[in-house]
């Protein structure tokens, strides 16, 4: 028998509040990141994905001290469960094999069920050293590359990673908020990470002279397996609301010098009763009137001599 997913209600008022926030919205909230290792993972795998994490901001981390026991691609439903738990939409995890060396695992998640996951193989790593990155800046992401548009595994794994780094939204952006780069060059199916700090300096114009000094952390790293949701979930996961959607305006149109042109539509017109100046030209002429016809005084008599003709109606007037 199929089971029934349990609904959760609310039985005070604090309960209610979270239970709100944790269903959709149009606007959704920045997506939190669950930091977590295995039993054979090494203090450089965990540095540097903490470092990792410092860069799309601490306040989006939750990180666990627990040694886990599970591997993710053989049993992902852990991930699902701290996804539930903590709110979270990404989980970075880091594990080491004597088959695999150090990895890390890098999942996304969309109404806390897998969307994908990509298991990523270090092959060298260089700590950070005086990022500049403060609370509330957001990082310059570089793809460098032909090779990220050819595979599948690729695109959605660029995808993954501007979603991951992406934070808190930000309607307007200053050059101070403007502090790291992150590039990953994509060379012969290996990935390479560079991490910069924008340096600005006076320039003879009001945009200050730009220059880029290496700061870490760095690695290079392979992608390894690879594992993603059904079609349907990841269509239903791009699916905007109508409320975000920006609907074409109809019957508006730009010429040539970028001026918005409309078309307005109306019914037929009666030109007769437009309203004008009253000018003779345009007056109307009036329709005459038949005139009443009035018999003349010939055909009475022509009546008269026709009666006296009819010695018939003649009698019959004498006899009454």
């Amino acid at each position: 028998m199929p089971t029934v997913a349990r609904v959760n209600r609310a039985k005070s008022h604090k309960g209610r509040r979270i239970l709100e926030s944790k269903e959709p919205k149009v606007h959704e909230d920045p997506k939190i990141c669950v930091l977590s290792h295995g039993t054979h993972a090494t203090a450089s795998t965990t540095t540097f994905l903490k470092n990792i994490c410092s860069l799309r901001g601490n306040d989006l981390t939750v990180k666990q001290t627990k040694k886990n026991t599970f591997i993710p691609f053989d049993d992902y439903s852990p991930f699902e469960r701290l996804s539930l738990k903590h709110d979270a939409q990404f989980m970075l995890f880091g594990t080491r094999s004597k088959k695999r060396g150090h990895t890390f695992v890098v999942s996304r998640l969309f109404s806390n069920e897998l969307l994908d996951m990509y298991e990523l193989i270090i092959l060298n790593t260089a700590p950070a050293k005086n990022v500049m990155a403060t609370l509330g800046s957001k990082p310059i992401i570089l793809f460098s590359g032909n090779s990220w548009d050819g595979k599948k595994e690729y695109s959605r794994l660029r995808s993954c990673l501007l979603d991951f780094f992406r934070g808190h939204d930000a309607d307007n952006i200053s050059l101070q908020g403007l502090q790291t780069v992150l590039n990953f060059v994509l060379s012969e199916d290996k990935i390479y990470l560079r991490t910069y700090n924008i340096i600005m300096k006076r320039s003879d114009s009001k945009i200050p002279f730009i220059e880029l000094e290496s700061c870490g952390p760095d690695a290079d790293f392979s992608l390894g397996r690879v594992k993603f949701a059904s079609e349907d979930t990841w269509k239903s996961a791009h699916k905007q609301p109508y409320q975000v959607k920006q609907r074409i305006p109809k019957n508006i149109e730009l010429n040539p010098m970028k001026s918005k042109l409309g078309r307005i539509h109306l019914g037929k017109q009666d030109l007769s009763k437009i309203q004008m100046r009253k000018f003779k030209a345009l007056k109307r002429i009036r329709e005459s009137k038949p005139k009443a016809t009035v018999k003349h005084p010939s055909v009475k008599r022509r009546n008269d001599t026709n009666e006296l003709d009819n010695p018939s109606k003649k009698r019959m007037k004498m006899s009454i």
